[in-house]
């Protein structure tokens, strides 16, 4: 006989589908046969209860569990998650690390998830930005290197960003994260593909400079000159080459983008 497990949530203090902490106290806690799991030996640690929410769409690997510092190894997990598998009437949670097969009645997991979301106030970026970072300045420069890539869009649907310029420097900082999901949401708006900056550097020179791989391959996506030239004539490749970033210098080579042999900085680089 199958042992079926109840699944809840307690909601305390939520402002986003993403779980967060406030002192020691969880603003979305999860239940199983109404026990707090985080606090039990077997799951210390911490959990996702939008990850819990993506398990709805299906059998596959999620990363529910997780240590407090962010590494899933570091508190035992398995960085590619647990294994959620549906049947027909129920869902499963293997758990091999803690010797664990959790079973839910697969009506009941749904409509718990469900009356979780229905008690969640929508995402308020500008309080979690605050309550996160101590920093009231900026809370889209936060979001955007913290890879909330969620409250990205919801800043820029509410015209946080007023113009290209201030587009272009948002877009400059994804790329300095390598945050290629930021990056795309910012271009999905503004249309600064080519907008240099007052160094003559398009997104695609930075990307390259940086060595963002991400922003890079999602850059090479788009029609554009690849051959563009920054003020003191460099291509991205010539930039790459300059940092010794070998990834990136193999790509753009493939792409057949140019490089400027002739400036004294290149000399060693391209001997």
């Amino acid at each position: 006989m199958i042992k079926i497990s109840t699944i809840n949530f307690d909601i305390k203090i939520a402002i986003g589908l993403t779980q967060r902490r406030s002192g020691d106290e969880e603003w979305i806690r999860l239940l199983i046969d109404g026990v707090d799991v985080i606090k039990t030996p077997d799951f210390e640690g911490a959990y996702d209860f939008e990850m819990v929410h993506r398990t709805l769409k299906g059998s596959g690997k999620y990363l529910i569990f997780n240590c407090t510092c962010g590494i899933p190894e570091c508190g035992g997990w398995n960085g590619d998650g647990i294994d959620v598998c549906h049947k027909r009437d129920h869902i499963e949670w293997k758990i091999p690390e803690r010797n664990r097969l959790l079973r839910f009645g697969k009506r009941q997991y749904r409509e718990a998830i469900a009356r979780a979301e229905a008690k969640i106030e929508p995402v308020n970026a500008y309080e979690i930005w605050c309550a996160e970072s101590g920093n009231r300045h900026d809370p889209l420069l936060w979001v955007i290197t913290s890879g909330r890539n969620e409250i990205i869009t919801e800043l820029l649907r509410a015209r946080y960003v007023k113009n290209d310029s201030m587009a272009r420097k948002y877009a400059s900082y994804a790329v300095e994260a390598n945050n290629s999901e930021g990056l795309k949401l910012i271009l999905k708006h503004f249309d600064i593909l080519e907008l240099k900056d007052e160094r003559g550097l398009t997104l695609f020179h930075q990307a390259a400079r940086e060595n963002s791989i991400a922003c890079v391959n999602y850059l090479l996506s788009h029609s554009f000159n690849l051959q563009v030239r920054d003020e003191i004539g460099w291509t991205a490749l010539d930039h790459a080459l300059f940092e010794d970033h070998t990834e990136i210098i193999a790509l753009l080579s493939e792409k057949g983008i140019e490089k400027k042999t002739d400036d004294e900085r290149l000399k060693d680089v391209f001997r």
